[in-house]
C-alpha cells in the first residue's frame, strides 16, 4: 500500500510534497556529508534531516493554512486583532521553542505538532524509550518556565483599573 495523502493537524501532505521533500533531504545529506562524524549513524544522521525538513514544511504549509482560513489573503482583507495576538502567542512559543536544544525541540515538535506517540519518536530518533520521556519532561520545564516569564512580562504591562 502507498500512502499519497497524509493529513497532519488539517494539513495535507500530498505525494508530490514527499517527494520533494525527499529529494531536498538527499541534495542537503550530498552537502553536509564531509560533517558525519560516525559513519555508523547515517541513517540516524539521514533521519534528523528529514524530519527537519519535514518541521519546517509543516510549519510553512500550517501558517499559511491558517493565514487563508483567517482571512490573511493577499487580498488586503483586514486582519482581526484577535488574530494577530494569535500570531504573536504562536510567535513567542516557536522562539522558546527554539531555545531548547536540539534534540527536545525535536522531540517536542515530532509529539505536538506532528502528533507521534512517544514510541514512535523513539524509533524515529533511535533512542530509547526513557530518552524521548526525558527530553520531553526536561523541555516541558524549560518552556513552562519561559512562559511563566512571558506571562508575567504581560501582566506587568496591563493597565488595572
Amino acid at each position: 500500500m502507498i500512502i499519497t495523502d497524509i493529513r497532519v493537524r488539517e494539513v495535507a501532505i500530498h505525494f508530490h510534497d514527499a517527494e520533494d521533500l525527499t529529494q531536498e533531504t538527499f541534495l542537503e545529506a550530498f552537502e553536509r556529508l564531509q560533517r558525519l562524524r560516525d559513519p555508523t549513524r547515517l541513517g540516524a544522521w539521514l533521519r534528523s534531516i528529514a524530519i527537519h525538513r519535514c518541521i519546517n514544511f509543516l510549519k510553512r504549509k500550517t501558517i499559511a493554512s491558517e493565514a487563508s482560513k483567517n482571512g490573511h489573503a493577499a487580498s488586503g482583507v483586514t486582519v482581526l486583532p484577535e488574530s494577530i495576538e494569535q500570531q504573536d502567542t504562536r510567535d513567542e512559543i516557536f522562539t522558546a521553542i527554539q531555545q531548547l536544544s536540539k534534540a527536545q525541540r525535536e522531540t517536542v515538535t515530532l509529539y505536538y505538532i506532528s502528533g507521534y506517540s512517544q514510541q514512535e519518536i523513539a524509533a524515529m530518533q533511535d533512542v530509547p524509550l526513557g530518552t524521548v520521556k526525558c527530553r520531553m519532561h526536561e523541555a516541558r520545564r524549560r518552556l513552562k518556565k519561559e512562559m511563566i516569564a512571558m506571562v508575567e512580562d504581560v501582566l506587568r504591562g496591563m493597565v488595572i483599573w
